[in-house]
């Protein structure tokens, strides 16, 4: 039991991701707006640009839409208060560290100290072999903290492995903040 807990924090650790709005890689600039045309001289098409596109980071895993996909659903069956088939769909060990009186208290605490989620600012996921990580940063009614929402699926079963939610363990840049 003490393995599979250090394991799923590895995991979670290692689940940070990129933030939402990042500067372009070392070397590439942004693209420059095409220059306006001299005044009093008609435009009848658009100038063409070539906007250059940067490849990705080198070792930038790809996002896991399929599982990103189960992780929203559900997120949406803990704030909706499902808790009975949330609980159904956790491990045997982590029904051995969550059980449903506890999973009962945390969605109250949720709801009491945070509210309702308003505002996604960023997913990101991250797997190996053994688990697939991931990670909802969000605002939220009654708080002005950064939320995160971590889930850890068992790669084999798609069981649910690990659940936090709490105040962000990295800074995040908030949209407009």
């Amino acid at each position: 039991m003490r393995t599979l807990l250090a394991v799923m924090l590895l995991v979670v650790v290692g689940c940070a991701g990129s933030q939402p709005e990042a500067e372009p890689p070392e070397g590439v600039s942004a693209p420059e707006a095409p220059p306006a045309p001299p005044t009093g001289t008609p435009v009848t098409t658009p100038p063409k640009t070539t906007v250059p596109t940067a490849p990705p980071p080198p070792n930038t895993p790809a996002v896991d839409a399929e599982g990103l996909a189960v992780v929203r659903e559900y997120t949406r069956m803990f704030y909706g208060g499902e808790l009975d088939l949330l609980h159904q769909k956790f491990s045997d060990e982590m029904r051995e560290i969550l059980s449903m009186e506890q999973l009962s208290a945390l969605y109250e605490q949720v709801i009491t100290d945070y509210g309702k989620q308003t505002r996604v600012i960023a997913e990101d996921s991250q797997r190996n072999e053994e688990f697939r990580a991931f990670v909802r940063w969000a605002h939220f009614e009654k708080t002005d903290e950064i939320i995160e929402v971590q889930w850890i699926l068992r790669a084999s079963s798609g069981e649910i492995a690990g659940f936090f939610i709490r105040p962000a363990q990295r800074k995040i840049k908030a949209e407009g903040r």
